[in-house]
C-alpha cells in the first residue's frame, strides 16, 4: 500500500519516493488531510510498491542485521 508520511529523518532518502507514497511537512494537519485525499484518488502500482517492500522484511532486515554484525 502507499503511504502518506512526514518528511523527516530518513524517510524521504530511504523509504518514500513519489511512486511509493506522498511526503508531506511535518505538524502541518491541512498538509496531511489533502496528501491522504490526493492518495486514496491517485492510481498506485501496487505490484511495484509490493516489491519496494519486500526489501524491508523482517526476514530481510535480520539478514541485513546478521551480515552486519558478522563482518565486524
Amino acid at each position: 500500500m502507499p503511504v502518506v508520511a512526514t518528511n523527516v529523518g530518513g524517510i524521504p532518502e530511504a523509504i518514500v519516493n513519489e511512486s511509493l507514497g506522498i511526503l508531506v511537512k511535518p505538524g502541518n494537519k491541512e498538509e496531511l488531510a489533502l496528501a491522504i485525499n490526493k492518495a486514496l484518488d491517485k492510481e498506485w502500482d501496487y505490484p511495484a510498491i509490493a516489491e519496494y517492500r519486500r526489501q524491508f522484511s523482517w526476514d530481510t532486515i535480520a539478514d541485513e542485521y546478521i551480515k552486519l554484525f558478522k563482518s565486524f
